[in-house]
């Protein structure tokens, strides 16, 4: 696992956030995520907008850029009552 420092929009890369993952396309979906969670705002997971994050692999300091994108796909459930 590697560390990628992610960030986006306005933000510095100074005020971005560490990220753990295999390689630097999860760790900007894993950033979505928790930047999603923490506002309770889902606009990328439900398919109505893109966010574009920057990713340096804190390691070898290679930079890019992921757009990030999400679909809502529905869920299911049945109980036997």
């Amino acid at each position: 696992m590697t560390k990628y420092k992610c960030w986006h929009g306005d933000m510095t890369e100074d005020e971005g956030r560490v990220v753990v993952a295999t390689y630097a396309g999860d760790a900007a979906e894993i950033y979505v995520n928790r930047v999603e969670d923490s506002r309770v705002e889902y606009t990328v997971a439900s398919g109505r907008e893109s966010m574009l994050v920057h990713v340096r692999d804190m390691e070898t300091e290679e930079k890019s850029r992921y757009e990030v994108t999400g679909e809502t796909v529905p869920h299911y459930r049945s109980e036997k009552r």
